[in-house]
């Protein structure tokens, strides 16, 4: 299904009846990457499955966007379709940024979150962030030289290698998304949810490594974190039977 939010062309999926859920995919995927647990959890709820802006099937957001866009085009997007109280918000990596700002900020009201290998905290001394935005501005400062402009692109490639930024380097049209989204940090954000939240992680994340589940389960009151051994950032594609029984339990 499609429908035009603020004047973005947005893809959804809404599926089954009962009280509303709201599933936020990561970054660099889409709907599609929740759709076991989606299916899973529309025999007992409404589940609504947007494509962010930017990913899948929706169209590209403006390139200043920052997560709290992200967060003001999930509340248009519930309004244009009616639903005015939501049960459950599940995110995903950066749909769990997404969360965590629109909870924390009370634009969002749910009864429950479930963060699933959330981003949101930011490193400030990792290499990896730091490698991301220099390769940014070496970019730009490359592009600016006119004897060196014919070699960006493999520049730009090798430096992409050499740090690891392949998600700000598969951005495309959404970079300077990425470099808002990368930039902000969401702990102070974190400390004001009221609503009850589930953590579920896998041990073996790198990309929002073990030890910012464990943060957020500080700063966030009453929540719990549970861990799957063995499993990475996609914790619900590695072991999606116990992340599904796990969050049908917590949204019963």
């Amino acid at each position: 299904m499609n429908i035009a939010v603020d004047g973005i062309n947005t893809s959804y999926v809404d599926e089954g009846n009962g009280k509303v859920v709201v599933l936020l995919h990561g970054w660099g995927t889409s709907k599609e990457n929740l759709q076991d647990l989606q299916h899973f959890l529309a025999k007992d709820f409404r589940v609504i499955v947007p494509d962010l802006p930017g990913f899948g099937e929706s169209a590209l957001p403006p390139k200043d966007w920052s997560v709290g866009n992200y967060v003001s085009f999930i509340q248009s997007f519930l309004e244009t379709l009616d639903v005015h109280q939501v049960h459950a918000i599940v995110g995903h990596s950066f749909g769990g940024r997404v969360c965590i700002k629109g909870a924390g900020s009370h634009t969002f009201s749910p009864s429950k979150i479930v963060l699933i290998g959330s981003a949101g905290i930011r490193h400030s001394t990792s290499l990896r962030n730091r490698a991301v935005v220099a390769t940014a501005k070496t970019g730009k400062t490359i592009l600016r030289l006119p004897l060196l402009r014919k070699h960006y692109d493999t520049a730009r490639a090798k430096l992409h290698q050499q740090t690891g930024s392949d998600d700000y380097a598969s951005a495309g049209e959404m970079q300077q998304v990425f470099l808002n989204t990368i930039q902000e940090d969401l702990q102070e954000v974190a400390a004001n949810i009221k609503a009850d939240t589930l953590l579920i992680w896998g041990s073996e994340d790198q990309a929002a490594p073990l030890a910012d589940a464990r943060r957020f389960n500080q700063l966030i009151e009453g929540s719990r974190l549970k861990i799957i051994q063995g499993a990475g950032h996609f914790v619900h594609n590695d072991n999606p039977q116990k992340v599904q029984k796990w969050v049908a339990e917590f949204l019963s």
